[in-house]
């Protein structure tokens, strides 16, 4: 959840019994303590929390049940840096393994094993389905959330500056694109560092925000939209929840009449929605 008062990004803990979100981390740089907790992810089968620090470039790992208590503890805590490469948006796979996105020249997406902090895998394809590129120009132009649904073996992932969604399947090593209605791609020029050397991008002013974030279960793909230019304030904000099954196909669009920040579906098909001013809305789908 990102505070919108500074630069900081906690995670929140929602209590389903008392209707209460209540931050589970400490704000700091000390153990334990977190700034920039962008994306966490949850791993199975042994029930941990992993919490990706975007800004202290490291991961913590947090027991489920340690939740419960008003301030987590982690039980350990290490680099953020998977294959050589920071680490943004993660998820949980499978065996206790995390699949995770980061601006890789080689590429999609890896399979990391974050007991033995180690690469077991990479997924190769570009995310650009027009040039079919491999560079971190690129991969950092459609940047976004992925997720991944076990009953299924397929990950979806939902790019940021573009209107597309990818799923990735893991029995066939195939990867289907859905684009549209809108069709726009990340607007962008190259960079390179005159200091160190990388490569990198800036965004143009006329680029627009595509999928802000997604979820999954084994029968739907549900995706929170934008649309809205980089430049406007609102455009991290969606108000639109594309609803798609697994084939791609789009089953149907939910409307909110509030700006929401994130949205996740739990086992029983209710979709939750955190809004800006931090209410979670519960919705049967």
């Amino acid at each position: 959840m990102k505070d919108n008062s500074s630069r900081a990004c906690q995670m929140y803990v929602f209590e389903p019994r008392s209707k209460e979100l209540t931050r589970s981390l400490r704000i700091g740089r000390g153990p334990g303590e977190t700034i920039g907790a962008f994306y966490f992810a949850m791993i199975l089968p042994d029930s941990l929390i992993v919490v990706n620090d975007v800004v202290l470039r490291r991961m913590l790992e947090i027991p489920l049940e340690r939740l419960d208590y008003d301030w987590a503890s982690p039980v350990n805590t290490s680099t953020s840096v998977v294959g050589g490469v920071d680490a943004r948006a993660l998820c949980g796979y499978e065996n206790n393994d995390l699949l995770v996105l980061g601006e890789y020249h080689d590429a999609r997406f890896v399979i990391y094993d974050i007991a033995d902090t180690t690469v077991r895998q990479k997924v190769i394809y570009s995310p650009d389905p027009v040039t079919k590129k491999m560079e971190v120009q690129v991969s950092a132009a459609y940047e976004g959330v992925i997720k991944y649904n076990q009953a299924r073996k397929k990950s979806v992932i939902a790019c940021r500056y573009a209107d597309q969604l990818e799923f990735y399947d893991f029995n066939t090593n195939k990867v289907m694109f859905i684009k549209g209605p809108e069709c726009f791609d990340p607007s962008y020029v190259s960079k390179t560092s005159s200091v160190t050397g990388a490569k990198t991008i800036a965004h143009k002013s006329d680029e627009k925000k595509g999928y802000l974030d997604v979820c999954c279960d084994g029968n739907r793909v549900y995706a929170l939209y934008s649309g809205l230019p980089v430049v406007d304030p609102n455009s991290s904000y969606g108000r639109e929840i594309r609803v798609f099954d697994w084939k791609g196909n789009l089953m149907k669009i939910l409307q909110t009449d509030v700006d929401i920040i994130t949205i996740d579906i739990d086992e029983n098909g209710t979709l939750y929605c955190l809004t800006i001013d931090g209410h979670l809305a519960e919705c049967s789908v």
